[in-house]
């Protein structure tokens, strides 16, 4: 069910005029509302038959457009809003690179020790030549505990509010390839199981737990009122909007709002809405958390794929990431070039493929479109 980066490009475009209308709608703060944004959520909606489509798109002048179409609640006839919470599945893997980086600028580690220095214990082969950096650029060669073996979906289906320890989802990995699958630094293999291993690394090296750390050194001093790491079972607030998985060609929905994400720790299990991470988007790769040299190293790609420390970049929309998770799928970027930051969701997911991709290259050519309609 989880997946990672996706880079395929949806190819239907929507052709409109810009028509702009403030103070009617948005996120309710007296943001200005576009007809032409409205209508391609809209048909998202429909190309993509999910229950809600969201969006935050925030320009370089402090002008942001927040809207909504569709549903959050299947049982219910109140309407999407851009203010819903849901859950941000893997782009959380940019928060934990933030928070290992953020370590690194204040001298307590370094991207390439080799995590032996930090995690010995944990039983994880080839230690000594795995490094920080190699987990954050998915080159370490650990497999990964939720994509490459049922076990994740067994596990949720018997009981979605178990709590996990690191420990138990590192063994999983392991179990799956005790040598790991290639030697470390020489292959890409999106590794969930990696980011786990960092949130440990960061809990230890911090002295706070990864949840306490996150909070304190991004989330707060930074103003995301409206992001939580690993709150528990429940939605912390309201609104939010409730996420639906369909599985057997679409006949199957079940609703995953409610459950317990400690098995995506580091990797996942954050909670947000499109405004604060689209303000997350701008503060990170507009320089204003990390020294330059970190964002640099954050912006590098390995030479085994086209990935980052925590991100990727998407032409058209800038730096970023996406994220699928049980009853959501969600991406956000920002673009220096341009100064335009980006976040949207769709408040269901699929076990079909093809269908996935999909969802992503709408999502994606929403913001492009828009953004070629506001002048971009």
């Amino acid at each position: 069910m989880k997946r990672g980066i996706f880079a395929f490009i949806f190819t239907t475009l929507f052709a409109a005029a810009a028509v702009f209308c403030f103070g009617c709608g948005g996120a309710g703060d007296g943001s200005p509302t576009s007809p032409v944004l409205q209508a391609l959520l809209d048909d998202a909606v429909k190309a993509t038959a999910m229950p809600a489509a969201v969006i935050c798109i925030t320009e370089a002048n402090g002008r942001s457009w927040a809207q909504a179409s569709g549903r959050s609640d299947l049982n219910s006839i109140v309407p999407a809003a851009a203010d819903d919470l849901f859950r941000i599945a893997s782009n959380s893997k940019t928060f934990t690179a933030t928070a290992v980086l953020l370590l690194r600028d204040d001298g307590l580690l370094g991207l390439d020790d080799p995590i032996a220095n930090y995690v010995h214990d944990l039983g994880i082969p080839h230690d000594d030549v795995i490094t920080i950096r190699m987990l954050l650029n998915h080159t370490s060669g650990l497999a990964d505990h939720e994509n490459d073996t049922p076990w994740l979906n067994e596990q949720l289906m018997a009981d979605r509010f178990h709590e996990f320890e690191p420990q138990e989802l590192i063994a999983v990995a392991l179990a799956v390839a005790p040598d790991l699958l290639f030697a470390p630094g020489t292959g890409f293999h999106y590794s969930n199981t990696g980011y786990v291993v960092l949130s440990v690394i960061a809990n230890r090296v911090s002295g706070m737990s990864f949840k306490d750390f996150v909070r304190a050194r991004i989330i707060e001093p930074f103003g995301l009122a409206h992001t939580y790491i690993l709150p528990g079972a429940e939605m912390p607030a309201t609104p939010y909007a409730h996420g639906y998985s369909y599985s057997n060609g679409g006949t199957t929905v079940t609703d995953f709002t409610v459950m317990n994400e400690s098995w995506d720790v580091g990797a996942g299990g954050m909670i947000s809405t499109v405004c604060d991470l689209a303000a997350f988007m701008r503060l990170l790769f507009g320089g204003q958390i990390l020294s330059a040299d970190s964002l640099s190293q954050m912006e590098t790609f390995s030479t085994q794929a086209r990935y980052g420390l925590g991100c990727n970049y998407t032409d058209g929309l800038g730096w970023g990431h996406d994220g699928s998770t049980y009853g959501y799928n969600s991406i956000m970027s920002y673009e220096p070039a341009d100064g335009v930051a980006y976040a949207a969701f769709v408040n269901g997911t699929t076990d079909d493929g093809q269908r996935l991709f999909a969802i992503f290259d709408t999502l994606k050519e929403i913001a492009r479109t828009f953004k070629e309609d506001l002048g971009y």
